[in-house]
């Protein structure tokens, strides 16, 4: 019988510490996951740093991925014992430490899986479980844009995606370029390939002086515009974001952190979030076939800081130094 470890913090700003963890069971729509790579997500560093979204310790934090079923749930028929996988995680809504990534097992809903095709390593599929379900939020849940689709014809309209080279901005160009949506996308000028390559019509500068009347330009027109996806969300990246938005009289921006004090009148912001049903269609409909066909690319490339549970401690004091085009990475 396997037996589990998992990473627990046990306290805010406390080390991880690895030890003994349940062994996950799998209900029905459920599977269990032994993970042979896992992500570190921004998330992940401020929720050890500040308790955010912790209701008691110790607790088993991670949301990204990669490796191959143990268990199959009643009721799952498109998976099987030994698939090689992708997943979100949700213990931060279930408060499980069983549903938790930073784990050698986690337990995960079927709905949020998708076979790994066998010439994508478990490095670099698991840069997306996350970055899917933020996108899908975005792109679904608050701005009611359609699912994308094998053969998708333009809509039209245009989506601003700020910090495009983040694994949430790549994959957002992804998604809204496959459903004909246009993309420009805002990233430092050494990324800008990386960007197009994923689908965005236009990447300009994040320093440039003219960025926002080159963005205006980019955008066109007034009515085509759906909004902005900020997927930076800090101080100077908002400042750009409203006076955006106020040359187009737009009130719509998505953001990955809590809402700002003092918004300009008129400006509807909203934090995304990763979790939710909203993500389901995406996932079966879309995800699985697109990763088969390299539709869908797994980006950004990973940055292997090590293997074993002790390393991922490692892996968040990395991301806390920044990253800029890369996935922290710790295989298993």
């Amino acid at each position: 019988m396997a037996h589990n470890h998992a990473a627990f913090l046990d306290g805010t700003g406390t080390t991880l510490r690895i030890g003994p963890s349940p062994m996950p069971k799998a209900g029905a729509g459920e599977l269990v996951i032994r993970n042979h790579a896992i992500a570190i997500n921004p998330i992940d560093g401020f929720q050890q740093a500040t308790g955010a979204y912790l209701e008691s310790f110790p607790v088993v934090l991670g949301h990204d991925i990669a490796g191959e079923i143990y268990e199959v749930g009643s009721g799952v028929t498109k998976f099987q014992k030994g698939d090689r996988v992708i997943a979100h995680c949700w213990g931060m809504i279930t408060k499980q430490h069983e549903d938790a990534g930073f784990a050698e097992y986690s337990r995960v809903k079927a709905g949020v899986t998708a076979l790994l095709p066998t010439n994508v390593s478990f490095t670099e599929g698991v840069a997306m479980p996350v970055a899917i379900g933020t996108a899908a939020s975005a792109l679904y849940d608050n701005l009611q844009l359609p699912l994308p689709s094998q053969n998708a014809t333009s809509t039209g309209k245009v989506l601003l995606v700020y910090g495009g080279s983040s694994s949430v901005g790549l994959t957002t160009t992804q998604l809204a370029s496959a459903a004909g949506i246009r993309a420009v996308a805002i990233a430092s000028e050494r990324n800008h390939g990386l960007c197009k390559e994923m689908g965005a019509s236009q990447v300009l500068d994040q320093k440039d002086p003219d960025l926002v009347d080159k963005l205006v330009a980019a955008i066109g027109k007034k009515d085509d515009f759906v909004g902005i996806f900020d997927t930076i969300s800090w101080d100077d990246t908002y400042a750009n974001d409203y006076k955006i938005l106020e040359k187009f009289g737009s009130s719509r921006l998505l953001i990955t952190h809590p809402v700002p004090e003092n918004v300009p009148a008129g400006v509807q912001a909203k934090m995304v979030f990763s979790l939710g049903g909203f993500a389901f269609p995406v996932w079966e409909q879309w995800v699985p076939k697109a990763l088969q066909s390299g539709a869908l690319k797994c980006r950004p490339k990973p940055l292997v800081v090590g293997r074993g549970l002790e390393k991922i401690q490692d892996g968040i004091n990395r991301h806390a130094k920044g990253v800029s085009a890369q996935k922290v990475v710790v295989e298993l």
